[in-house]
């Protein structure tokens, strides 16, 4: 999930996972722009644009929870859903973060070994906001199922919430709650 004033994260991206040898073959790129999308594809990734998506503004986020901020909000709810639905597994991650190996060996042995569905990271914080799983809405690994498509469609279907919260992180361990109940 990239807009203009993101690209220059997916470019290192890129760049460090083409050192490390991982391909980002099956990386999808959901931008904000048609030249962001172009850009994904010109580096081997399947960049995705449409004028139908949400309108975001080009420039980066200059503030955590700007008009910015909660526009691209929307397109990590409507991507995680697109790409389950369509029947995909999907590994989600925002874009500052790098890679030094393929994850996905460690995510399918997890999988297989352990018979769940989902691999959740900690965030690290420890605030009421990310209790009780401290969960980071912006690196997991969901299976296709039908208990993780709906878990994406009830995120999806909450983004009034998210605009009001201005933030993804809040509904993500809002679902996580509900669909542990």
């Amino acid at each position: 999930v990239v807009n203009a004033g993101e690209l220059d994260l997916l470019v290192n991206l890129a760049c460090n996972a083409r050192k490390h040898k991982v391909s980002v073959a099956n990386m999808v790129v959901f931008s904000g722009s048609p030249d962001v999308a172009e850009t994904a594809s010109d580096m081997g990734m399947i960049g995705l644009f449409h004028k139908g998506f949400y309108n975001v503004l080009r420039k980066q986020s200059h503030d955590y929870l700007d008009f910015t901020f909660v526009g691209m909000m929307w397109y990590k709810a409507f991507s995680i859903f697109t790409v389950l639905h369509l029947g995909y597994h999907m590994l989600f991650q925002d874009v500052d973060l790098v890679w030094f190996r393929d994850p996905f060996p460690l995510f399918h042995s997890l999988v297989e070994k352990h018979h769940i569905s989902a691999i959740l990271t900690d965030d690290g914080q420890r605030s009421l906001r990310y209790s009780p799983f401290f969960a980071n809405s912006g690196f997991y690994y969901l299976r296709n199922t039908p208990e993780t498509v709906h878990f994406a469609w009830s995120i999806m279907g909450a983004f009034p919430m998210i605009q009001r919260l201005g933030s993804h992180q809040n509904m993500f361990t809002m679902k996580l709650q509900e669909h542990m109940d």
